[in-house]
Parts: structure tokens; C-alpha cells; sequence
């Protein structure tokens, strides 16, 4: 049976003082129940007391709809190969070319080198990959949801079009995701939109918005989740201001990037998710925040089994992960910079 899990996001933020958020504390570690994991998220100011903190529980479940995005993608990826995010594609909403200026040379080459990347380690390009969009709203944030939802049906319906005269970046960037079978995208912007509208207080969405360690965090958090989107997972998190529960369901933010139908009527068993190899592509760019020693890292291979590579020719970091190894495993992660 493949397995279908839901990440039980548990979020419960309570003030303990009065103060300036500089940093993020975070505490990775698993539950006393099997295949489940919690990264608790304690908001602290310069003499690191704690202000606010957040709990994310993550859990199995079994099934996905066959006809569902996350069905397709599970049916996707019955094989033994890893699930491979080759590419983060970011970016700003503008009303005018949006397309043209989110897809630039920069993010071309990216893409380029991380497929390189796999071909040399593996000798092949991988059969199915996926990529996320991280798109902000026009003001430079992660506050209009609508927008950063259509900016991203704006991007997945450009690659769904074949047969269109293009410009030369995008029938670049076209071919590709093309060439690197990227059947699948993650909503990055919307799943930040959603942590900022309805999980964050005030203090943490302007921390994690409008100043550079918040911002490197806030991807990290974001890292975390996605790699349960990716084995598997859904979150459940409860409201900062009302208690209500609310539900991010991976079928929420994966989309496909094709036209793909499936022609299967039963439900997708998703036991197997559970257990897939997750690769990430870091280009050069996220060095730093995703090093071998930095805290992103060492949280994830505290408590699953981990490895990170550096491919010199193309200076593109691949971080795999694999399932969790230690159930009594814990770390406390501080970045200071």
C-alpha cells in the first residue's frame, strides 16, 4: 500500500514577553509515535528570550484521490527513483510581463546546471522531477494570496501550452523542463502566504518578510514542509489569533505541469511515499543557507538519514534525504549572524 500522510501542523504560538524578534530558534526532532516528526519554532529576541513559538507536527495518512494533483503525483512516482526538486523559481508578481522578467537568465542557468548536475551523478536525467514557484505579491511580500495564486497558474498554464511561438528565454526555460521531465510543481508562495495570513502573528510575518535572517529562515521552514508535501504528507495547524484549525493539504499546493489525466478510478495508496528519496538542486545562490554544516542541514541529518554533495562544475549543492532514522533523536538549531 502506498501511503498517504498528513502532516498534523500543529501551531500553537504564545507571547511569553514583550520584544524585538532577531532570530529563530528551532527544535527538529521526532515524535514518540513511528513516522511522525515535529519542528517546533521558538521566535526570540536579542537576549534570546522567547516571545512566541510554533509547533508542526507531521503525520502519516493513507490515500490520495486518483484524479487529485497529489494522486498524479504519487502515480508518478511509483518507481525506485528519488523525488528530485531540481529548481527554485522566484520571483515578484508584475502586472506587465510577468513571464518575461520571473523567467531570466539567471534562472535558466540554474536549472541548466542542476540538470547537469543529475545527469553526471546518475548518468541520466531523471524520468519525473519537480520544481517550486516562490512567487511574492507586487509589494514584495507573501500578503495577497490571490495574487501569488494566479501568478503561479500563470506559470504552470505557460508550460502546459505546446505548440506557441516564445521568446527565446522561455522556449529555453520551456525545453528544459521539458528535457528534465518536471511533470510537477510546489506552490512555495502560496504555502508562505498561508503561514503569514492565517499562522503568523504580527511580529513574526514582519519578521519573516522584512529583514534578511527572517527571510533565510522562513525558506528553511518552508524546506521543511515541502519535503513532507513530497513524502507524502498534509499539515493541520491551528489559527495565532482564533484556535481555529487549518488544514494544508499537499493537494493544495502541488500542480501539475502537464496536461496529465489518469484513467484510474481507485484511490492512491501512499505507503510507499513515506519512504522516497528526496534530492533538492541548491544553486550557488543557497550555499550558505543550505550548507553542510549550516543548521538546515544538520537538522535534517539528526533525525533522517541525510547526505549533501557539492557539484564543482556546476557549484550546485544536492541535498538527499531519506526516512527518519533516530526516533529519539534531538536538536536545537539557533542561526546568529
Amino acid at each position: 500500500m502506498f501511503f498517504y500522510a498528513i502532516i498534523l501542523l500543529s501551531l500553537c504560538c504564545n507571547s511569553f514577553c514583550i520584544g524585538d524578534i532577531t532570530d529563530i530558534a528551532l527544535e527538529l526532532h521526532p515524535s514518540d509515535k513511528p513516522n511522525q516528526y515535529q519542528l517546533d519554532v521558538n521566535f526570540i529576541d536579542e537576549k534570546s528570550s522567547v516571545i512566541s513559538r510554533m509547533n508542526f507536527k507531521f503525520t502519516q495518512l493513507m490515500t490520495a484521490d486518483a484524479q487529485s494533483t497529489l494522486g498524479l503525483y504519487a502515480q508518478s512516482e511509483q518507481d525506485a527513483q528519488p523525488v528530485t526538486d531540481v529548481l527554485s523559481l522566484n520571483g515578484a508578481y508584475k502586472k506587465k510581463q510577468f513571464l518575461t522578467k520571473l523567467i531570466s537568465k539567471s534562472q535558466i542557468q540554474d536549472l541548466n546546471n542542476g540538470l547537469e548536475t543529475l545527469k553526471q551523478l546518475d548518468g541520466h536525467i531523471p524520468l519525473h522531477s519537480v520544481f517550486v514557484i516562490d512567487v511574492k505579491d507586487e509589494q514584495q511580500k507573501y500578503e495577497n494570496s490571490a495574487t501569488i495564486h494566479q501568478a503561479e497558474n500563470e506559470v504552470v498554464e505557460f508550460l502546459r501550452v505546446s505548440g506557441t511561438k516564445l521568446s527565446q528565454h522561455k522556449q529555453e526555460f520551456y525545453d528544459l523542463i521539458n528535457r528534465g521531465h518536471v511533470n510537477h510543481a510546489i506552490r512555495e508562495g502560496s504555502l508562505k502566504s498561508t503561514l503569514i495570513n492565517n499562522l503568523c502573528d504580527k511580529p513574526q510575518a514582519e519578521f519573516l518578510q522584512n529583514t534578511p535572517n527572517g527571510r533565510g529562515l522562513f525558506c528553511q521552514m518552508g524546506e521543511f514542509i515541502m519535503n513532507g508535501f513530497k513524502q507524502g504528507y498534509s499539515v493541520q495547524a491551528e489559527k495565532v489569533a482564533s484556535h481555529e484549525l487549518v488544514t494544508l493539504h499537499p493537494d493544495t499546493f502541488f500542480i501539475s505541469t502537464t496536461n496529465q489525466k489518469t484513467v484510474n478510478a481507485e484511490p492512491v495508496a501512499l505507503d510507499t511515499l513515506h519512504d522516497k528519496q528526496l534530492r533538492t538542486m541548491y544553486p550557488v545562490g543557497y550555499t550558505k543557507l543550505y550548507a553542510a554544516d549550516g543548521k538546515y542541514f544538520k537538522a535534517l541529518s539528526n533525525i533522517f538519514d541525510a547526505q549533501h554533495i557539492v557539484y564543482k562544475p556546476t557549484t550546485t549543492s544536492c541535498i538527499t534525504v531519506q526516512s527518519l532514522k533516530d526516533q529519539h533523536a534531538n536538536l536545537i538549531i539557533q542561526d546568529r549572524q
